[in-house]
């Protein structure tokens, strides 16, 4: 399923915080560090 990144954030204190939408609901998803690395891979 394809991912678009609706929102990127870069902070020392958590990290790089992404919210993406995915699918045609366009559901949220947010990830964290590694966790985020994880799904886009």
């Amino acid at each position: 399923m394809r991912k678009i990144a609706s929102s990127i954030i870069e902070s020392p204190s958590i990290g790089k915080l992404e919210i993406l939408m995915e699918g045609p609901v366009g559901s949220i998803r947010i990830c964290r560090g590694r966790a985020f690395e994880n799904a886009a891979s």
